[in-house]
C-alpha cells in the first residue's frame, strides 16, 4: 500500500504521537523499543526529519497493531485522520477515508458522525455531500453487490468458472485502486438499459451477440494498449523501464552483472515491441503504428551496448519501414532475436574466461 519512501506530513506525526500516547509510551522508549537511537522519535515528532522509509514507518505501529491483531498498514489508516491524503506505493493519491471505507475500518456510528461533524466534513463537494447518508447508501450498495456476486457464483456448477469470477472481482478492485476515476467512468456504463425483458426472445438474442461483439473489440483495444503501454514505458520518462535508457546513458563503472541486465532489458524491449506490432496486425490497426521508430531505437540500443561493453561486433541490422508487411515484421524480429543471441554470445566469450569476479576487466 504505501511507497518505500514516505514524507511525513502533520497528519502522519499527529497520529504517531497519538498512538504513542495513546499506548502510554515516551518517545525515548518507543525508539529503544524499535531499536533505534534516543532521540531518533523525537526528531521526527519535531518536524526534523521529512522523510521515513516504509520499514521504519510499519516499525513504529507494529506492536499496537498486534494487539488488534490487524495489520500494520490497515492499522495506520484505521486511526489516521479521515481527511489526511494518503500516497499509495503505485505514486497515486487518495484521501484516507477512501481507504477506510474499502478495507472496512469506517465506524458510521452517532460519536464518529459527532466527530466528522466537529471537522465540518460535511462540506466536501461544495457543501452538498451528505457523508453519513453517502456513506450508508454506499454500504447498502456494496452488500447488495456482494449478496448478489455470491449468489450468482454460487449457482455455478464449474469450478473454472467460479475461479473466473474471483479473478475478475480482483481485476476490478485492482483497477479501482489504480485510477478510480477512470475506472469508474467504465463501470458506470448501464450495458443493460434497454434490454428486453423476454430473456428469451430473438431482440434479446440481437442484444447479446452485438454486446458480445462490443466487448470483444474492447477486449482487443485494452489488450492493445497495453501492450503500446509496455513498448513505450522503455521509452517514456515516466515509464515503469525507462531506466534502461539511464543505465546505458550512466554506463562508466559498472558490473559484469549490470552489463547482463542491461542486455536482458533490450531483448525484452524487442519482445514487448513484436508482441505490440502483431497485436495490431490481428487485431486490424496496424496503420497507426511507428514501426520504423520502434525498430530503429531498438538498433540504437544494441548499438550502445555493444559500445559500452567494448565488444569487436559490428551491428547490422536493417530498420523495417512503417508500410512493411506482417512477413517482412516477422523476419525482422527473427533479425533482432538472431543478433541479440550473438551479441550476448560475443558478450560471454569475451569476459567468461577474462575474470573470476564481477568487476570489469581493465
Amino acid at each position: 500500500m504505501f511507497p518505500n519512501k514516505i514524507a511525513l506530513t502533520d497528519e502522519y506525526i499527529d497520529l504517531i504521537v497519538k498512538e504513542r500516547k495513546k499506548h502510554g509510551i515516551t518517545a525515548y522508549n518507543l525508539s529503544q523499543k524499535i531499536g533505534k537511537n534516543k532521540s531518533w522519535l523525537t526528531n521526527l515528532e519535531n518536524h526534523r526529519t521529512k522523510n521515513i522509509s516504509k520499514t521504519d514507518f510499519l516499525l513504529i505501529f507494529k506492536d499496537f497493531a498486534k494487539e488488534e491483531n490487524l495489520d500494520v498498514e490497515k492499522y495506520i489508516i484505521k486511526y489516521l485522520h479521515p481527511n489526511a491524503i494518503v500516497t499509495l506505493e503505485n505514486g497515486n493519491t487518495i484521501p484516507c477515508y477512501v481507504l477506510q471505507t474499502y478495507y472496512e475500518l469506517l465506524s458510521i456510528d452517532g460519536n464518529y458522525i459527532d466527530y466528522m461533524e466537529s471537522l465540518d466534513f460535511y462540506n466536501f463537494y461544495n457543501g452538498e455531500l451528505d457523508f453519513k447518508k453517502d456513506m450508508k447508501s454506499l454500504e447498502g450498495s456494496l452488500s447488495s453487490f456482494k449478496e448478489t456476486v455470491l449468489k450468482k457464483t454460487s449457482e455455478l456448477p464449474d469450478k473454472k468458472q467460479r475461479k473466473e469470477i474471483i479473478k475478475a472481482i480482483d481485476i476490478i478492485t485492482e483497477n479501482l485502486m489504480r485510477e478510480f476515476p477512470l475506472a469508474m467512468e467504465y463501470y458506470k456504463i448501464d450495458i443493460f438499459k434497454n434490454i428486453p425483458n423476454n430473456i428469451y426472445g430473438k431482440l434479446d438474442d440481437l442484444y447479446i451477440n452485438e454486446a458480445n461483439e462490443i466487448i470483444n473489440q474492447t477486449l482487443q483495444q485494452f489488450t492493445l494498449l497495453n501492450a503500446k503501454i509496455d513498448v513505450y514505458s522503455y521509452l517514456s520518462e515516466d515509464g515503469d523501464n525507462y531506466s534502461l535508457v539511464s543505465e546505458i546513458a550512466n554506463f562508466e563503472y559498472g558490473t559484469l552483472d549490470d552489463l547482463s541486465n542491461i542486455i536482458d532489458k533490450i531483448e525484452a524491449f524487442s519482445f514487448s515491441i513484436y508482441n505490440y506490432i502483431d497485436l495490431s496486425y490481428k487485431f486490424g490497426s496496424s496503420s497507426n503504428i511507428d514501426v520504423k521508430k520502434l525498430y530503429r531505437k531498438l538498433k540504437t540500443f544494441l548499438c550502445a551496448f555493444v559500445n559500452i561493453a567494448k565488444l569487436n561486433f559490428e551491428v547490422i541490422f536493417a530498420v523495417p519501414s512503417n508500410d512493411s508487411s506482417e512477413d517482412i515484421i516477422k523476419e525482422t524480429q527473427l533479425q533482432a532475436n538472431n543478433l541479440i543471441f550473438q551479441i550476448k554470445q560475443a558478450f560471454q566469450e569475451k569476459y567468461h574466461y577474462s575474470t573470476n569476479n564481477n568487476s570489469l576487466p581493465e
